[in-house]
Order: structure tokens, then sequence, then C-alpha cells
């Protein structure tokens, strides 16, 4: 990825966080709004990446527009062929599936995450992964 794009994302990322923070919910969705506006932008060219989608999904309001979100993450993170994207937009995607109560939905995806995470060196998503997992299949 770009620099700059990386940059605009991360910039925008953390506008996000701190409006949502701070209790100022007008900048909140001016920043969302900027966010979908690059994903839709560079949507399917060259630019296009699934760290923007994640990030779009993450800062979504609704389950619905987040699922979506993710979904055009995990489409550019399988053209891409990029492991890292693959296993955290779908560790994403059963962590919102859980808290919709689809705990099968929620499996599906866990399971494909550890797939995609046994060949990363990420020990926090693995663990975060591992214990979803444990969860999910009554473990804990």
């Amino acid at each position: 990825m770009r620099a700059p794009l990386h940059d605009d994302i991360n910039c925008l990322a953390i506008n996000l966080l701190h409006a949502a923070e701070n209790g100022k919910p007008k900048d909140e969705a001016k920043a969302y709004r900027a966010l979908k506006a690059l994903c839709e932008e560079h949507c399917g060219g060259e630019l296009d990446h699934p760290l923007q989608w994640e990030a779009l999904g993450d800062f979504s309001a609704g389950h619905e527009q987040a699922m979506a979100a993710y979904a055009s993450g995990l489409q550019c993170a399988e053209r891409l062929g990029i492991d890292e994207y693959l296993a955290s937009i779908n560790f994403a995607i059963a962590e919102a599936q859980c808290e919709a109560g689809d705990e099968a939905a929620a499996l599906a995806h866990v399971q494909q995450a550890a797939q995609y995470c046994d060949a990363l060196d990420d020990a926090e998503l693995a663990e975060a992964i591992v214990r979803l997992l444990g969860q999910l299949q009554g473990e804990e």
C-alpha cells in the first residue's frame, strides 16, 4: 500500500476515535463519510486495499453497514492474497456476528481467521482468535 493512502486511512481512523471519545457526533460522522468516500473512490482500483474496508467496518454504526464493508475487505484481501487481512477481517466479522447473536456464522468466520492466522507472526491476533474460538465452542 502506498504510504499516503495508509496515512490517510490512519488519520481518518484517529479522527473517528477522537470524535467518539470527545462526544462530537458531527465530527465523527464527517470523518466516517470521508473514510467511506475514500473506500468507494478506490473500490476495485489500483489503490483498493483491505485496510480501508476493515477500518470502515470497524467504525460503522450499524451491523449491516459493517458486514458490507467487511465483505468488500475480504474480497479485496482475497484478490490481493493478503493473509493478514483475511485473518483480521474474518475475526472482525466473527466478533460482529457474536454481538448480533449469530454464533454459527461467528464460528465459521473465526475458524477461517484461525486458518489464515496460522501463517502469520501475530501473537495478539492469534490469542484473540483462540479465545473467541474457545468461547464459541463452549470451552470457556
